[in-house]
């Protein structure tokens, strides 16, 4: 049996460059995050419990988090990490069936806000972000949401 993996198959940032859209494929297809994949997540990615999860209504992520698909967990991965790189900075995030059969899913995450040009956010690190920077960030906290997960299920 093939081991549990999250794939990247295409990643696309829109023209504006604050948001992006990134198809993904779990194998194998029906994989769920697990009681001890959550666990490990939420031990590395504390913040990642409170994220509002609009999933099954409004509720914390830490409530939705064990049964939910993998792609999902990305989003809410990709999310989290944007938002310690970015503090102060708001971003929404989607996940959709493209093919349940063959397994794969659309997971879109966008800055609320638009780029942070042109202002200072705690710590520094922002001033004069363009969408250029702001479109590298969302597609790294994407690839390094997938790195995260793989490296937890094995």
């Amino acid at each position: 049996m093939a081991k549990p993996s999250l794939q990247l198959l295409d990643i696309q940032t829109a023209a504006d460059g604050c948001s992006l859209s990134a198809v993904l494929l779990v194998s194998p297809s029906g994989l769920r995050v697990s009681a001890k994949l959550a666990r490990a997540l939420l031990a590395e990615r504390p913040t990642l419990a409170e994220h509002a999860c609009h999933a099954c209504g409004v509720r914390p992520f830490c409530e939705v988090i064990v049964g939910t698909t993998l792609s999902h967990l990305a989003e809410h991965l990709a999310i989290d990490l944007l938002v310690a790189h970015y503090p102060g900075q708001r971003f929404s995030g989607t996940t959709t069936w493209e093919d349940d059969e063959a397994g794969t899913m659309r997971v879109r995450v966008r800055a609320l806000d638009g780029a942070p040009s042109a202002r200072e956010v705690s710590g520094g690190g922002l001033q004069g972000t363009t969408n250029l920077e702001l479109k590298a960030s969302l597609e790294e906290a994407v690839y390094r949401a997938l790195v995260l997960i793989n490296n937890t299920l094995c």
